[in-house]
C-alpha cells in the first residue's frame, strides 16, 4: 500500500480507538498484547533516535535529555518532557512506516534539546515552530524521508477534530505549510551537496497562516530506557 494511503488509513482508524469509549480491563491474553505494542512501539523510537544521535550532536552539541518512556494509553500522542521523548503504542501503530514516525521523533527530541521546558512552560506557537523545523532536519539528517511531512500533519488535524487546538500549538495547516517549505530546502542543499543542517532559525511566521492547533498530552510513561 502506499504510504500517504497507509498514513491515512492507520491515523482515521486509530483516532476512533484514541478518542473512544474507556477500556474494560483486559485478561491476561490482552495485557501480554499490550506488553508485545509497548515493546514494538519502544524498539522503533529507540532504533530512530539512536539514528539520529549524530545529527543531535552536530545541531545541539549534545544527545542527553532524550531518554524514550513509553506509555500504555489509547491516545494517539507523543510529547517531550525536557528529559525524555513519550509516545503510545497507538501513534506507533498509526505510523507503520519508519520515516513517518521520525518525523514525530524528531520534533519531540528537538524540544528537549532546544530547551523549552527548562523554565517549567508547557509549549508556546514558537517553540513548537522550532521543534517542528529542527525535528525535521534531525530526521532528514539521519536519512528519514521527511516528503510526507505535510500529509502527515494533515492527517493528524483531521485525526484530533480539526485544523486549530488552543494558544500553545500552530494550526495543523501552518504546520505543513510550513514543513514544505523545510523539504524544499532540504532538496535545494542535497543538490547542492551541502550539509543537512538548519540554518539556524525556524521558517519566518510570515511564510505559513497562522492559526492553531494541539494534540492533547497523556500522563505516566510505562516503558523506558537509560
Amino acid at each position: 500500500m502506499h504510504p500517504v494511503r497507509a498514513l491515512w488509513i492507520g491515523i482515521l482508524a486509530l483516532s476512533l480507538l484514541a478518542f473512544g469509549p474507556p477500556v474494560p480491563a483486559q485478561s491476561k491474553y490482552e495485557r501480554l498484547t499490550t506488553r508485545y505494542r509497548v515493546s514494538q512501539c519502544f524498539n522503533r523510537v529507540k532504533s530512530i533516535r539512536d539514528r539520529m544521535r549524530p545529527g543531535m550532536r552536530e545541531m545541539f552539541g549534545s544527545t542527553e535529555r532524550v531518554h524514550v518512556y513509553i506509555k500504555k494509553v489509547q491516545m494517539l500522542n507523543a510529547y517531550a518532557d525536557g528529559y525524555a521523548i513519550v509516545f503510545s503504542p497507538v501513534i506507533c501503530e498509526a505510523l507503520q512506516d519508519d520515516d513517518l514516525l521520525a518525523i514525530v521523533v524528531g520534533h519531540e527530541v528537538a524540544h528537549n534539546l532546544l530547551g523549552h521546558y527548562k523554565d517549567g512552560l508547557a509549549g508556546s506557537k514558537d517553540r513548537e515552530r522550532e521543534a517542528d523545523y529542527y525535528g525535521l532536519y534531525l530526521a532528514a539528517h539521519a536519512g528519514y524521508d521527511i516528503s510526507l511531512a505535510p500529509d502527515l500533519f494533515r492527517a493528524f488535524g483531521h485525526a484530533t477534530g480539526g485544523g486549530s487546538g488552543g494558544y500553545t500549538h500552530p494550526s495543523w495547516p501552518e504546520r505543513s505549510a510550513r514543513a514544505m517549505l523545510v523539504i524544499v530546502e532540504v532538496v535545494h542543499k542535497k543538490r547542492d551537496k551541502r550539509a543537512i543542517l538548519p540554518d539556524g532559525s525556524p521558517v519566518p511566521a510570515a511564510s505559513a497562516p497562522q492559526t492553531a492547533g494541539a494534540v492533547p498530552a497523556p500522563a505516566r510513561a510505562t516503558g523506558r530506557d537509560n
